[in-house]
């Protein structure tokens, strides 16, 4: 699925096969936000692994970044997640200590300031998730998100498109419409998504 094919399905809703009310950029903007508000919602939809060599303590943040998810490992060896707090009770001189990581810790008010611990000796392989900003530039670019959110992505468009022209009258209530058509679908989607990995988690447990 191609901004392209987007762009054509636009072309039928809008009634506008010239660009004449909305032009090319324009909707291609509206389809970035679309895509910005998906992530946020379903940070999942943007997980991407970022591998990169360094002694410093702290993650580095690859330039499409929008939220940390957890690092995979340090060094070549898997590592966890430990409570700042906890981490602060058993080693509380850990924000000085250096050596091979063995764990990876944040601050409970700034979750994307994330610290390796202890902070490398010297430079190491480091592998994180991260939950990337999803965005297209040109009409060819393919969606980075599965084509199964082509309907979400054209009911936000419209929202936004409609929201333009619906001074009041119908226009205005078409983007009222798409606006909660979106929002609707893509709760009624987050909540079937949250049920099957607890099933999923529950299947896991009973092993």
């Amino acid at each position: 699925m191609t901004v392209q094919d987007i762009l054509d399905r636009l072309k039928v809703a809008l009634v506008d096969e010239s660009h004449t009310l909305w032009t090319e950029a324009e909707l291609l903007g509206y389809i970035n936000d679309a895509l910005s508000a998906l992530v946020i919602a379903r940070p999942d939809l943007g997980f991407k692994t970022h591998s990169y060599n360094s002694a410093s303590k702290s993650i580095e943040k690859p330039t499409d970044y929008y939220r940390f998810e957890t690092v995979q490992s340090a060094g070549g060896i898997a590592i966890q997640f430990v409570d700042i707090h906890k981490l602060n009770q058993l080693e509380p001189t850990w924000r000085t200590a250096t050596g091979m990581p063995y764990c990876w810790t944040r601050y409970d008010d700034h979750v994307d300031e994330v610290f390796l611990v202890p902070a490398p000796s010297e430079a190491i392989d480091i592998e994180i998730i991260y939950s990337a900003h999803l965005a297209v530039s040109i009409i060819t670019d393919v969606l980075p998100v599965p084509a199964i959110y082509e309907g979400l992505i054209l009911d936000f468009v419209l929202y936004r498109a409609f929201s333009k022209t619906g001074q009041g009258g119908s226009d205005m209530n078409k983007a009222l419409s798409h606006q909660n058509s979106f929002y609707s679908t893509l709760g009624q989607k987050q909540q079937v998504d949250i049920s099957r990995l607890q099933l999923q988690e529950k299947k896991e447990n009973s092993r």
